[in-house]
């Protein structure tokens, strides 16, 4: 799979996850299903981080979507317009810094290369303190692709163990390493305007999800 068909099934099961938790909490197999979205966005993540051009251009478009997705994110869930919690795009923001950050970190001192990793522990406790999504473990699972990019195995056996912390649920997560192993390394169609699509999907979307359970 090339990594537009990778973002199309991330953006389909995590349709399929806020329909469930928006309109239809009743059917837990939507959920389920949902797990699948967030660990392919974080593998996305990476992956974008490692062939990008300008990785501040990259954190400014997360930047500005989370601000963007931020009321949006909050009358799906909370169903109000005040702030209960942080939505995805900070989760990724912060791993995509802290990423960055390590590897500034790492390549400037060969003696104190391994405090980069810190940059991680500090986006985790940022997560946390904001109620961003997924919050630390958000975190955990883009370290995991970060600093296991080709190791398949340590991928699987560390994503299991994060999922598992988190709750049952979360296991289902563990099936989106099947469209994430098959990834081919390939970007696929890559237009300007393709990409702000996906990137405007998430606010678009639970907008939509919003207005619909207002109606109903």
């Amino acid at each position: 799979m090339n990594g537009f068909t990778l973002k199309c099934i991330a953006a389909l099961t995590m349709l399929l996850d806020h329909i469930g938790a928006v309109l239809f909490p009743q059917y837990r197999w939507l959920r389920c299903i949902g797990r699948i979205a967030f660990p392919v966005y974080c593998f996305l993540l990476m992956e974008g981080y490692r062939h990008t051009k300008s990785v501040k251009k990259y954190l400014m478009r997360l930047g500005i979507f989370a601000l963007v997705s931020e009321i949006p994110f909050n009358l799906a869930f909370y169903n109000a317009m005040a702030v209960r919690g942080m939505n995805v795009y900070f989760t990724l923001f912060l791993g995509l810094m802290a990423a960055w950050l390590c590897d500034i970190i790492r390549a400037s001192s060969q003696r104190y290369g391994v405090l980069g990793y810190g940059a991680f522990v500090l986006a985790g406790l940022a997560a946390m303190g904001l109620k961003s999504d997924y919050r630390y473990y958000g975190i955990a699972l883009i370290f995991v692709f970060y600093q296991f990019g080709s190791e398949k195995v340590t991928q699987a056996v560390l994503s299991a163990l994060i999922f598992g912390l988190m709750s049952r649920i979360q296991m289902y997560g563990l099936m989106a390493l099947v469209p994430i192993f098959t990834y081919n390394g390939k970007r696929g169609p890559n237009h300007k305007i393709i990409t702000a699509c996906f990137y405007l999907f998430y606010p678009v979307h639970l907008i939509i999800l919003y207005e619909i359970k207002r109606c109903l």
